[in-house]
């Protein structure tokens, strides 16, 4: 647990390997985005070029995903499935093995820019929320758009 929470607090200040003296988290770039599996196994820290996978127990490397020089803006693992979900600026969401790191799909959502994703609690469906202030529902299997909410104008509760 104190490593996890060392971890978070290297990430958060963009300090790299010497912040946990090891040398095993190294990055090439700012980090910009940090999570954490919700099985506690797995951590990805997203940063400004690509966005590196550890073994969350051991912090042992196991891929880096290049984003190819897509600007990110949020990552998520999908639940119940090796997967991550990446969100960049410009209206991509790319699906990627959280075992190998090598693309499984990708798609273009209709934001100019995917500031979050999230998921059903079986990964089955995927909800992104961009700039345009929409909600847009996916089946995650098939990329397939499913719905999505009218412009939200504040109030609510809900915030993209």
């Amino acid at each position: 647990m104190i490593k996890r929470i060392l971890l978070l607090a290297c990430a958060l200040y963009e300090v790299y390997s010497w912040c946990l003296e090891t040398t095993s988290l190294t990055t090439n770039s700012s980090v910009k985005r940090l999570y954490i599996s919700e099985d506690n196994y797995l951590m990805v820290v997203g940063g400004t070029t690509k966005s590196t996978i550890y073994n969350a127990t051991t912090l042992s490397f196991i891929c880096d995903y290049n984003h190819g020089g897509l600007t990110l803006l949020s990552l998520k693992f999908v639940p119940s499935r090796p997967l991550i979900v990446f969100g960049f600026e410009n209206d991509n969401v790319k699906i990627v093995s959280s075992i190998n790191c090598t693309q499984v799909n990708s798609f273009s959502t209709g934001h100019a820019k995917v500031y979050d994703v999230d998921f059903n609690m079986n990964g089955s469906k995927m909800v992104t929320c961009g700039d345009d202030k929409k909600f847009r529902v996916w089946n995650i299997s098939a990329s397939a758009f499913l719905t999505s909410t009218p412009p939200l104008l504040g109030g609510g509760g809900f915030e993209c």
